[in-house]
């Protein structure tokens, strides 16, 4: 499948996987079709690059809901952990990166922690 330009530089600026928005477009029909798909929830929606943004908040949004309504988060924060605050970096000498995902998940979900 084919990426659309607007669809690659709208999903790259809000971080949603390219090919998803792209299999929304296509799922809906073609750009026309998923303006007007938007335009069902948001009728001030009137172009494409308008809906894709639509597409691409919504798609991240659904994440969300997702990693949250299945306990989730711990997995997510761990699995993110090994990417934004790797163990044994060089920037972390003293492998303060080990409390990284503990002081995340206490501070998001664990609020009296």
């Amino acid at each position: 499948m084919n990426v659309d330009p607007i669809v690659s530089l709208r999903a790259e600026h809000f971080g949603t996987p390219e090919r998803l928005a792209q299999s929304v477009v296509h799922a809906e029909g073609g750009d026309d079709a998923v303006v007007k798909a938007v335009q069902c929830s948001m009728p001030g929606v009137t172009d494409f690059q308008q809906a894709i943004d639509v597409v691409c908040r919504s798609a991240n949004h659904a994440l969300w809901d997702f990693i949250v309504s299945t306990g989730q988060q711990e997995a997510f924060v761990q699995s993110w952990a090994k990417r934004w605050a790797p163990q044994g970096a060089a920037n972390d000498p003293q492998n303060l990166n080990r409390f990284w995902p503990l002081n995340v998940l206490a501070l998001w979900i664990h609020r009296d922690a």
